[in-house]
Parts: structure tokens; C-alpha cells; sequence
């Protein structure tokens, strides 16, 4: 089989698993599935019998390891809502002697038998990857709690704790139990849902599989709201998070602002302080809110009017021009100084551009506006890594741009957690080992162990780079 290597990419890296990605497939373990490749995503990294796995999917296909699972499922609408990996008695479940030779055990499907799945897609409900019956009917979704027959209403099977009965295993992952219940209250013919969680019939509103104290009659005024892990509802009288009532918001106006943990009525804007619970946040209120003149910037500032609610330090900056409120939704307005940012560099938004200087926050740095740029790759690190004619950078959002000692900015350029220059190869701003025909060979990890071990080769021989603690670096014999 001929391999187009020129259009390979590196896609992910977890542990000892690596995928490769080429014009024709996708290499797994060094082993070759033809396949299309559009749309490449890895949906779930999880765990039977101790061995890491990997559930992955293209456009038109889903994987395990190297295993075709599509059948049925229509994967633009499937969703895995339930896993975990039960105690085979027979077969056992401790030993981890296979762990070291992935290719003995991604191929064969009876390796999966003790792992169990739920999920579902706009047709069916899928237990271990097939469709699932209940006493000879499909089982057909509403929504993420609730399933139905033709004449039967039922839960969906959730994630339960192990039994006590099960053998106790150290870090085994939970067990689920697939028992459906049926729902003799919710009308099978005229469910329908509203959301992930809420759902109704001719007769009631559930949350889940429980009954919401909303009159029929009100099921006209009913909205919907699902964020950040709650769901909210409101008939225009009352306002329900989840399934318990809150008080002090007006329900025909009541919303939820997005890109934020914030509600909203005509009345005020609300803020989550956690344990605290929702407070009003304090601007100056000249007219109704609305969708219309709110508006959050991630999870940063909340706008009101030409008012900003800077959350991190719970402050509010008012008069604000129309051309200001613009940059400050862009994120590329500095309140405090009033500055434009001209160009973001960092994610958290504090190394930027602005006339003709680079800023941390509100202070100047040492880099030249003129000549700053990121150097090329990526990395898994918390840091970025910078650039100007003089000096490379590493950024951190708490101690701003660090010089990095002896690295040329002309030649330097980063990967995984490594960076380079033309004639060395540094680990945590430290000089390892020459950049003289190096390669970066092999990434493994021990079970259990977060920081890998890596193997380079260059012109002096071979090299273990061990990142657990205290940075250590052996160079191994021939």
C-alpha cells in the first residue's frame, strides 16, 4: 500500500498512543486503517482491564482503537453519554501484561466484552454499540434522561457507583448498570423534548423523569435555557433552575446571558458567586435590560449599556465610547489605562500590542513591538513561547515574558514540550542535549504515571529525558 507521507500530520498524543494521520488512512499503534480522513476527532480516551483506549471518529465512521463500531449509528447526531468498565470474573481484570504490546489487543472486538457503553442518536439508543430493544421494542431517545417504546416511557441507563459485592479494584472506573425503568406517569404518545433535561407531554413538565409544578395551561408561555451544567425554565410566572424554584427574578423577562454565569430579567443582571448565589451586579440601571444591550466577553466582562463589569476584579467601568465598548467585546481594550489592544498575543488577553510596545497587563516589557512574533509549533505546556530580534520569551499570565538564556530567536522554533534552535534542544528553559541530527524517537509512560519519558537520538548517541520532579537527563548506552 502506497503511503502519501508529504500530507502527514501529527494530530494527538496521550500517553504511549499516537495517531498518524496520512492521505489514506490513519496509523494506530504503527498499525494502517484505510480510511477518509475528514473530520478526525478523538471522541473518548477510556480504559478496560487497565489498558488505555481510544474511541475515535471520521465524517462517516466510528472507532475503537482499530475497530469499525459505526453500524447503525448516525454519527452526526450520536452522542456517548455512558461508559465504563465492569469486572469480567472469568477473564480478569488485573493484569497489565498486555500493556506494553498495543497491537496484541486494539484489534481483536472480544477484548471490549466487559466494557459497557450507552448512547444515542436522533433514531435509536445504543447499548454496547448495538440498538437497544426493551421486550422486543426499540428503545428510541428523547432526550438525555429519557427513552421510549411505541407504548412505554423509560430512563435512560445511567452511571452507577461499583456494588459492594464487586471486587474492590484500586481506581477502577465506574460501573454501569443497564436497568431502564419504566415511566408509568410520562404519556408515551405525546412526549416530546425541550431540552437535554426537560421534556413534556400533554399532561406535565418533567425535569428529567420528574414532574414540574407548571399548569397545562401555561405550557404556551414555557422557555427553555441549558448552560454551564444547569438548566433553567420559565412559564412566564415562575423560573425553575434544574427542578427547584428561585425566587426574585421577574419570569416573563428572565434569560440567561451566554458566554457567561449570568442571568438576566428587566430588572438587573446577575452574577453566580457560587456559594454566595446570584447577586445583582451593581451598574447603573437607565433602562430595561434586555438581550438587546447586554453582552458578556467570555467569562471576563459583562456590558451593559456603555457600562463594563470587570468580573476578576468585580469592578465597573462606566461612560464608555460606542468605539470602546466595540474593542472591549473584541477583547482588545485595556480599561484600566484605556488603551486599544492594536494585537493580542496571549489567550487570557494581558500580552498585547499597543502603541508601538508590547504590554504585560499595564506594564511595558523589553520586547521590540517591531520584531515580536510567536515561534513556530505547538506545545502541551502552560507557556507560550515568543520572539523578537534579540531574545526568545516564555510568557506565563503570572510572571509575564522571561528572556530564555542562550537560545538564538533567529533558529528557534518549539515541540511538544521541547524547543529548539539550530544548535541545542532545551527542557524547561535548561540546555539538554545538542540539536546535531536529533531526533525525537519515542514518548512513553509508565501505568499510572502522568509525566512520560522521552528518547531522543543526535550525533553523541542516545538520550532518556525523564520530566517527572526534578528534570533528568541520561544518556543511554548502545
Amino acid at each position: 500500500m502506497d503511503i502519501d507521507i508529504d500530507s502527514s500530520q501529527f494530530q494527538q498524543r496521550f500517553y504511549n498512543e499516537t495517531f498518524f494521520l496520512v492521505k489514506n488512512g490513519v496509523y494506530f499503534n504503527g498499525i494502517f486503517i484505510e480510511t477518509d480522513t475528514a473530520g478526525f476527532k478523538i471522541v473518548k480516551e477510556f480504559s478496560v482491564s487497565y489498558q488505555t483506549h481510544f474511541l475515535w471518529k471520521t465524517e462517516d465512521k466510528l472507532f475503537i482503537d482499530t475497530i469499525d463500531i459505526t453500524g447503525d449509528i448516525d454519527l452526526p447526531t450520536f452522542r456517548l453519554i455512558a461508559f465504563g468498565d465492569y469486572p469480567d470474573k472469568k477473564k480478569g481484570n488485573t493484569s497489565n501484561s498486555n500493556y506494553q504490546n498495543p497491537k496484541s489487543r486494539c484489534s481483536d472486538p472480544s477484548h471490549f466484552d466487559s466494557f459497557h457503553t450507552v448512547g444515542y442518536d436522533k433514531n435509536y439508543i445504543y447499548t454496547k454499540w448495538k440498538i437497544t430493544l426493551y421486550r422486543g421494542d426499540t428503545l428510541r431517545p428523547i432526550n438525555r434522561f429519557l427513552t421510549k417504546t411505541s407504548t412505554k416511557v423509560l430512563t435512560l441507563p445511567e452511571i452507577t457507583p461499583p456494588s459492594d459485592k464487586l471486587p474492590k479494584i484500586v481506581n477502577r472506573p465506574p460501573v454501569v448498570i443497564y436497568l431502564p425503568v419504566v415511566q408509568p406517569h410520562i404519556d408515551a404518545e405525546t412526549i416530546e423534548p425541550l431540552s437535554e433535561k426537560y421534556a413534556m407531554d400533554k399532561n406535565f413538565i418533567y425535569y428529567k423523569n420528574k414532574i414540574l409544578p407548571i399548569a397545562p395551561e401555561n405550557f404556551g408561555h414555557v422557555k427553555v435555557w441549558e448552560h454551564s451544567g444547569d438548566s433553567y425554565i420559565s412559564d412566564g410566572i415562575h423560573v425553575y433552575e434544574n427542578e427547584t424554584l428561585i425566587l426574585g427574578f421577574d419570569a416573563k423577562t428572565f434569560g440567561v446571558l451566554s458566554n457567561s454565569y449570568c442571568l438576566f430579567d428587566k430588572n438587573g443582571i446577575y452574577i453566580n458567586e457560587w456559594n454566595a448565589g446570584y447577586k445583582k451586579i451593581p451598574f447603573s440601571y437607565t433602562e430595561d435590560v434586555s438581550e438587546k444591550n447586554i453582552f458578556a466577553v467570555k467569562n471576563d466582562y459583562i456590558i451593559y449599556t456603555n457600562q463594563v463589569y470587570d468580573i476578576s476584579e468585580k469592578k465597573i467601568y462606566k461612560n464608555l465610547t460606542k468605539a470602546q465598548i466595540g474593542y472591549v467585546k473584541e477583547n482588545k481594550f485595556n480599561l484600566h489605562t484605556r488603551m486599544v489592544k492594536e494585537k493580542v498575543y496571549s489567550m487570557d488577553g494581558q500580552l498585547y500590542k499597543s502603541n508601538g510596545r508590547i504590554y504585560w497587563g499595564d506594564k511595558i516589557t523589553m520586547a521590540d513591538a517591531q520584531a515580536f512574533e510567536c515561534i513556530p509549533g505547538s506545545s502541551r505546556t502552560i507557556y507560550d513561547y515568543y520572539k523578537d530580534k534579540k531574545y526568545a520569551y516564555r510568557y506565563c499570565y503570572l510572571n509575564g515574558l522571561t528572556p530564555i538564556k542562550g537560545l538564538d530567536p533567529k533558529t528557534a522554533f518549539y515541540f511538544d514540550i521541547f524547543f529548539a534552535d539550530k544548535d541545542y534542544v532545551y527542557c524547561r528553559d535548561t540546555r539538554i542535549l545538542k540539536n546535531e541530527n536529533m531526533q525525537l524517537l519515542y514518548v512513553y509512560t509508565v501505568l499510572g504515571r502522568n509525566p512520560e519519558y522521552y528518547i531522543f537520538k543526535n550525533s553523541e548517541g542516545f538520550w532518556l529525558i525523564d520530566e517527572e520532579g526534578k528534570l533528568k537527563v541520561r544518556k543511554m548506552k548502545e
